[in-house]
């Protein structure tokens, strides 16, 4: 490009900037809540009592009070925020669009939803080569996940325990499939945990040391609730209700709007700021943010520096819009709102108008530069956001931005462009707000310790970075449970088997409910042939979580191995109940039965073991060849 053409572009940008910030001059109140440098606080406090604001909701002990009563005077609100999609973002089954009768085979299982007495249940049954089925599982599911924008995922929900089907639907190509990513072993058993509540349910209760138990009712409110953008709203219903004059603005509650433009982004980005790892401050809980407080205080969000992203296409809405000329423009304070009504969602026949009303309330002197002529013929609809913001085709893959949120001036639909190497040592996360060092000592070495794991090629590289600083965060406070775990973790991916049950065996004296630690040092213990603890420490996970079938089938292996035939076979028995289709089930309950003698119980089993089509079916026929003649 000549100078002459970079110093138009220039101005252009420029008048762009200058029209952003006088609307926002002009449309918005000025922040109530200044912040001065960078947010920080002492780690060791809890920022809900500790951070400097006139919002008196933020404190813990103010009480939330459910959709319900704000609609009671909110009604109006209320009533449009119940089709917002963040209103649908979880709701009980409804029988009559559950897809009942629907079924679908893959990977030789045949699929279906089913309805009895007002319920609706998913069954999953392994298919013989001739099409009969050998064995099945069935479940009731409870919830939707999902608005249905996009499609549902479907959860079950047993004594508090939450777990996800493996049936999805998905309203882009209008199907019903597998979830996505759900691994094949796992069959109704994936647990949910609370992380991945956080940007669906209103709120849960998450029981320490368990992996996917609530306190019931498990779901307090379902779908997004006015509380989760405005905080809880004890303090404000009680003043409202007690005839207390209130002063203007309102600092019982908050409102979005009179918040510094980096604190009114917080409270979107809970969900819309996905970034590569998220990583739970020390002594904080999922869902301890409040509205009005930084989010950074609660939860270390890692991305990956521009440099080293393949694509921009598979990152969140907010870090693509962070690379805008318009939000780069705006000084910061272009915001999520400016474009999006958090309380309704434009209908499909007025999506275009008021979508491009937005972009002309900064753009309306200086907006597009093809003539009109040209623009209508590539846009008969007028739409700004089909040349400026596109969609990325039909995508069934969750937790990514489909509209490109970069609005850019003229879009990048080439391939995916090359990233540099990593320098030596260098870490490919780097944290997306600003936290103090320490801080970011502990969650970068709990971050790379988790992706070390999902990195073959780089796990070695990875796990020593993460224990460089693991080692001293666990050492300057000895009680960050989540650290020793994590630092567990590093140990064990290189090998150092003694380091990695020495900061296992720790967490469990702090916390012997752990069910995490439980599960890994287990599995550690048995490799080492400490069989016996390795037994105990299964049991205690199955007291935890009975419905976990590989625990019970870690624990049954273990008795095997001590010669404990009789154990091994009932604890075969109890996975085989839970999970049918389980074929090292069968193959245990095989060995435990010739074991003891009872060769044509043994042979009976063996032939229905064939019938699940087990992947390594030529290696048992080989293994059984002489045991079953």
């Amino acid at each position: 490009m000549s100078r002459v053409g970079l110093s138009v572009l220039g101005l252009v940008v420029l008048v762009g900037a200058v029209g952003i910030l006088t609307w926002f001059r002009e449309n918005r109140q000025m922040p109530t809540v200044p912040i001065d440098g960078p947010l920080v606080a002492n780690h060791a406090d809890d920022p809900r009592l500790s951070f400097e604001t006139p919002f008196e909701n933020v404190r813990p002990t103010v009480q939330y009070v459910g959709n319900a009563v704000c609609a009671e005077c909110h009604h109006d609100i209320a009533k449009q925020y119940q089709q917002h999609p963040m209103g649908r973002a979880l709701a009980p089954v409804d029988p009559h669009d559950a897809g009942v009768g629907v079924q679908f085979a893959r990977q030789g299982y045949r699929y279906r939803v089913v309805s009895r007495a007002g319920k609706v249940f998913h069954v999953e049954e392994r298919l013989a080569r001739d099409g009969g089925v050998v064995a099945g599982i069935e479940r009731e599911v409870k919830y939707a996940l999902g608005s249905g924008t996009r499609g549902r995922a479907f959860l079950l929900e047993r004594d508090g325990r939450v777990f996800t089907s493996p049936i999805s639907w998905y309203k882009q190509t209008g199907q019903w499939d597998l979830a996505p990513e759900h691994p094949e072993h796992l069959h109704f058993s994936r647990p949910i945990v609370a992380g991945c509540l956080i940007c669906h349910a209103n709120r849960v209760e998450h029981q320490e040391g368990t992996i996917n138990t609530y306190e019931p009712p498990v779901f307090r409110g379902e779908g997004i609730g006015c509380e989760r953008c405005h905080g809880p709203g004890e303090l404000h219903v009680r003043r409202h209700e007690s005839g207390e004059r209130v002063r203007r603005p309102d600092f019982s509650i908050v409102n979005p709007a009179h918040l510094e433009p980096k604190l009114a982004a917080a409270i979107c980005q809970q969900c819309h700021l996905k970034g590569e790892e998220r990583v739970l401050a020390e002594g904080r809980h999922p869902f301890d943010f409040r509205p009005g407080l930084p989010l950074e205080f609660f939860w270390t969000i890692f991305v990956r520096p521009p440099e080293l992203r393949p694509s921009y296409r598979t990152v969140s809405q907010v870090e693509q819009m962070q690379l805008s000329r318009c939000f780069q423009g705006s000084g910061g304070m272009l915001g999520c709102t400016n474009c999006h009504d958090p309380h309704r969602q434009p209908r499909p026949d007025e999506r275009i108008t008021f979508y491009r009303s937005r972009c002309l309330s900064c753009h309306q002197e200086r907006g597009c530069t093809l003539p009109a002529a040209e623009r209508h013929r590539r846009q008969p609809d007028d739409s700004c956001m089909a040349c400026h913001m596109p969609k990325e085709g039909s995508r069934n893959i969750l937790h990514v931005a489909v509209t490109d949120h970069r609005i850019l001036r003229h879009p990048d639909n080439g391939p995916d462009r090359s990233t540099r190497p990593l320098a030596p040592g260098e870490s490919p996360l780097h944290p997306f707000a600003e936290i103090p060092e320490h801080r970011l000592r502990r969650d970068l070495g709990i971050a790379l310790a988790r992706i070390a794991t999902a990195d073959p090629q780089r796990l070695e590289t990875l796990a020593r970075m993460a224990l460089e600083r693991l080692i001293p965060a666990t050492t300057e406070r000895p009680d960050d449970l989540s650290a020793w775990e994590a630092r567990a973790e590093a140990h064990r991916r290189l090998g150092q088997v003694g380091e990695a049950i020495t900061a296992l065996e720790y967490v469990l004296s702090k916390r012997p409910r752990s069910e995490m630690a439980l599960t890994e040092i287990a599995e550690l213990y048995e490799s080492q042939g400490q069989l016996t603890l390795a037994a105990t420490k299964w049991q205690a996970a199955i007291e935890m979580n009975p419905e976990a079938p590989s625990y019970r089938l870690g624990r049954a292996r273990v008795l095997a191995r001590l010669g404990r035939w009789s154990d091994a076979l009932r604890a075969a028995d109890q996975i085989i109940e839970l999970e049918p289709v389980n074929p090292e089930a069968r193959v245990l309950r095989v060995t435990c039965l010739w074991r003891l003698g009872e060769m044509s119980k043994a042979k009976e089993e063996f032939s229905r073991l064939l019938l699940l089509r087990p992947a390594n079916e030529a290696e048992l026929r080989r293994q059984f060849a002489e045991r079953l003649p």
